[in-house]
């Protein structure tokens, strides 16, 4: 199965022209990659980001675009002619009202396997309170084996699910998706995975009541199901919750 990787907006490869500001969640209720955000207020700052793949998307948070106004960027792969944002309008949010993150602001064409160059450029904004925030980019590599951070949605088959966990999900959240875990015990979910390290992502990460055991190749670990286990000596390992 080809791999695809999560490249956050702090990643050191990633080029900023000088204009862009760096800050934590854009607010206290949305859930941004690493709570980590890049903002431009200006039109003329540019992000550029060579990547090995077959696509990429752009993932970003929109504040409040009904009050506020949409922003305003364009993208463009390997030079080619510019994309305004939201062009082909297939962006839609769960309230345009409220700040949506996890927002696929761009996403590319098909293209062939190999080296690319996403440029994205901000433009003259319709309202001077409608920033443009970028949060991460996800990459299609085309590849079964790829170094990198490798991201993993709760739907994809190599999560195995025991019991009856409910399927769930909003626009606001990674590929639209959740899975509810049984009310009353008897779920379990088991992921097996090649690396060191991994992170278990939950869509509401204050949530006190969400906790549950989690069992790495048979170590129990107690504690809320947004954590994660860094620099973990085995490979081939088995995650269970």
């Amino acid at each position: 199965m080809s791999k695809v990787l999560i490249i956050d907006d702090t990643n050191p490869e990633i080029r900023y022209s000088n204009g862009w500001m760096v800050g934590g969640s854009v607010t206290n209720d949305t859930n941004e990659c690493k709570s980590t955000i890049h903002r431009s207020d200006a039109a003329g700052n540019e992000i550029s980001y060579a990547f090995f793949g077959t696509q990429i998307t752009v993932h970003g948070t929109l504040d409040a675009p009904d009050t506020n106004g949409p922003p305003n960027a364009t993208f463009s792969i390997d030079a080619t002619t510019p994309v305004v944002f939201n062009s082909t309008r297939t962006i839609v949010l769960e309230n345009t009202a409220l700040v949506n993150s996890f927002v696929p602001l761009y996403q590319s064409p098909d293209l062939s396997k190999g080296q690319h160059t996403l440029t994205v450029k901000t433009r003259t904004l319709p309202n001077p309170v409608a920033a443009f925030y970028f949060d991460f980019f996800i990459i299609a590599t085309g590849s079964n084996s790829a170094p990198g951070n490798v991201i993993v949605d709760d739907r994809d088959p190599w999560v195995s699910c025991v019991g009856t966990w409910d399927d769930h999900g909003t626009i606001d959240e990674y590929l639209h998706t959740t899975r509810l875990a049984p009310d009353v015990g008897g779920g379990s979910a088991t992921f097996r995975f090649n690396g060191n390290c991994f992170t278990v992502h939950n869509p509401c990460p204050t949530c006190t009541y969400m906790q549950d055991r989690n069992i790495v190749d048979g170590i129990w670990y107690h504690g809320s199901l947004y954590r994660a286990i860094y620099n973990w000596s085995k490979y081939n390992c088995s995650y269970s919750i």
